[in-house]
């Protein structure tokens, strides 16, 4: 990824609160103003519409990041140890973004083979003949794992 240099002009007490938090959050200064703006542009992309940010495991993704994230943990194993929750940033799921999230797992998985409930709030599609890929959404979340099919006795709840 490319690194762009900008200068900016900001209020002194502004500037000084931002570097004092990142100070104290990063333990230094050097290199992580940058990556401390870069999470901020990306809160205020999502809060005002632009552009849909998640956090997912420590790190903020756009969707396409999150969902090439989920690709390569369905390739290498290990969603299979645990789920991955995607939590979007300064917005709730509705209907434009559940679909928009679904599109983009929908380019790479094809499309959704089951859909559980009337509010289209579970998914799952195939990824091989012993596994599937589900997404549950919630208000504010997503939750995303790989289930095994067909085990004795397990009945996936509902």
């Amino acid at each position: 990824m490319m690194l762009e240099k900008t200068t900016l002009q900001v209020q002194k007490d502004l500037l000084v609160k931002f570097q004092n938090a990142v100070s104290r959050r990063f333990g230094k200064l050097k290199g992580a103003q940058s990556e401390a703006l870069a999470e901020a542009m990306k809160l205020w992309l999502s809060y005002v519409g632009e552009e849909m940010y998640f956090s997912v495991e420590g790190s903020l993704m756009s969707l396409d990041e999150a969902v090439n994230f989920i690709v390569e943990k369905v390739k290498d194993g290990s969603l299979h140890r645990s789920d991955v929750t995607l939590i979007p940033l300064a917005f709730s799921l509705h209907e434009d973004s559940i679909n928009r999230i679904r599109g983009a797992f929908e380019k790479v998985f094809g499309k959704a083979i089951n859909e559980g409930g009337e509010d289209r709030m579970y998914l799952k599609w195939n990824i091989d003949e012993n596994r599937e890929l589900v997404m549950y959404f919630w208000t504010y979340f997503v939750g995303v794992g790989l289930r095994e099919k067909n085990i004795a006795g397990f009945k996936e709840l509902s």
